[in-house]
This record gives C-alpha cells, structure tokens and sequence, in this order.
C-alpha cells in the first residue's frame, strides 16, 4: 500500500497485522505504541534462509562467488530461479549460463547477490505487499538505483540495485497495520503532509526506521542497513553514503513514473556526491522504462 498517492486502501482489503506476524491481535480500541511496533518487527518471518544467508556474506571483503552457489545450492527452487535470471536480457550475459559455476565466475558476487535477493523478494513482497504494489515500487526502485549508479560509477551497480530493492522493506510492516492506523496515516496524507510524516506521527517510526530495525535484525550487512534507515535524507548515512545518496536519488526518479507525489525534494548534497545533475536525473525515464521492461520480464515471466 503506498500512503502517497493512493486513496483507495478504505476499500482495498489489506492483510491484517496478525495474519502477517502470526502474533495475536491487539486489543479493540488499543492505540498502536512503538512498543507495540517493535514487538511486531521481532515476530515478522524473516526473508528465505538462503536470501537471508547470501546477504549476510555479501558484507564479506574475502567473499568470492563459489561461496554464495554453496548457499544457493541448498534450495533448488531458488537454484532455479537464479538460472534463469542470469541467462535473461536484463542481466546481459552474452552466452547461455548452464550451470551455479558458470553464473558465479562470469556474472560476480555481487550480481549474485542481487540475483538470490530478487528471486526471494519478488514472491514475498507479492503475497504480504498489498497486492503487489509494493513490488511493484521496491523493483522499480532497484533498477533506477541500478541506473544511477551506472551513471556515476562510484559503486557496484548490483549493490545499488539490492540497496534499492529492500530499501522500502519496512513498508511490509508499516503498510499491514490494523484499521485505525491505516486511516489515520491516509488522512493525513490526504490534508497534504508527507508519508513520513503520516507515518511518524501515528506509528511512531518511519516505514525507513522500520526497515533498518528489521534488516539489522536478519543479521544483514551494516552498510545496507545504514542505507535503508537514511534513504530518504542520505545526510545521514555513515557506513556508505555514496549507497545511501544512489538509492536517494533513484527513489526521486520513481515517483513521477509510477504517478505518486514524491516524498521529499532531492537532495543537493546527494547530486554533489554523486557528481550528477538535475537534468541527468529527470533525463532517466526512458530508459529506466525499457530497464524495468527486462527486468518484469525477467522476475514475473
């Protein structure tokens, strides 16, 4: 459910907090408490053991690809699922990729990563994510990161796009809660404040925090909880802000394309880090479409 935009989650039914968490319900007329928000964060399912296990190693320095396929091996549905990733157009391997060996010596670590984490994450965000607008937006996200960091070749494009794939990953939380925190949260961004502001006044935390706390509690690497917590003001960020202002600016990017108003103004401290401009970034439609075409066709097909 994205709070931006959409004014039809009155209507649209939206899985209930304890089906998600398997936690029982709150008391009626119990109001929600950070408390309370941190208990569901404790209880939530984590990601599948092997996305969970391959995003852990990926903070490894020593880390090299047998590694990751000695993880991905373990389960055959993912196995599967990441063959057929890496011999799609979206990755752009230029020979067919028959085996886990061949993936991890000619597509690298960290293609792998994003690889394992796509395959797991499409299916999850899918069936707890409102109907699949939440991975709708969290892919989107992933290839314009992708993108932005194509453009100013500071970091590993992969890293931006797994950056930019679980970076709303708090929404699973934020956006499940019961009745009264929903239209709370939507009446507020209908008198035309901000989500985030939507989102801390009634719950306390920001669907960015949420995240943090939940990526921090799978054990997954600092830096990429870091950049969740400060995507949306990546001033913040200390254990890699050149991440932090990629996926930033990347989510700027989003908005218009999926027609939501945008959460905040980009950041002029992220485009000087980055070493990009205004127009480079509102010049990415094009070709974030035609990215995001390949990579729908490549996850859903």
């Amino acid at each position: 459910m994205n709070w931006r935009t959409n004014r039809s989650f009155f209507s649209n039914p939206v899985l209930p907090l304890a089906e998600i968490l398997g936690a029982p319900p709150r008391p009626v007329g119990k109001a929600m408490t950070v408390a309370d928000l941190l208990t569901s964060i404790k209880n939530i399912e984590p990601f599948p053991t092997v996305a969970t296990r391959v995003l852990q190693l990926s903070g490894q320095p020593d880390l090299v690809p047998n590694d990751l396929m000695d993880v991905v091996r373990a389960d055959p549905g993912i196995m599967s699922k990441v063959l057929k990733l890496a011999n799609s157009s979206f990755y752009g391997c230029q020979r067919r990729i028959e085996t886990l060996t061949d993936a991890g010596n000619l597509l690298g670590v960290k293609t792998i990563v994003s690889l394992v984490t796509s395959s797991c994450a499409s299916s999850r965000m899918k069936d707890k994510g409102g109907g699949g607008q939440l991975w709708e937006r969290c892919l989107t996200n992933a290839v314009a990161a992708r993108i932005v960091a194509q453009i100013h070749e500071k970091i590993d494009p992969e890293r931006a796009f797994t950056a930019g794939l679980l970076q709303d990953i708090g929404e699973l939380v934020a956006d499940s809660q019961e009745d009264g925190e929903r239209i709370a949260i939507g009446a507020i961004v209908a008198s035309g404040r901000t989500e985030l502001e939507a989102e801390k006044e009634v719950l306390g935390l920001t669907h960015a925090e949420i995240g943090a706390r939940l990526t921090s509690r799978w054990g997954l690497p600092e830096a990429l909880v870091d950049t969740i917590r400060h995507h949306h003001a990546p001033e913040g960020a200390t254990r890699d802000p050149i991440l932090a202002c990629t996926t930033h600016v990347a989510e700027t990017i989003v908005a218009p394309l999926l027609g939501e108003r945008p959460a905040y103004a980009v950041s002029d401290t992220a485009l000087e880090l980055l070493e990009v401009s205004r127009a480079q970034i509102e010049g990415l439609g094009d070709w974030l479409t035609e990215e995001l075409d390949k990579a729908r066709e490549a996850l859903e097909g």
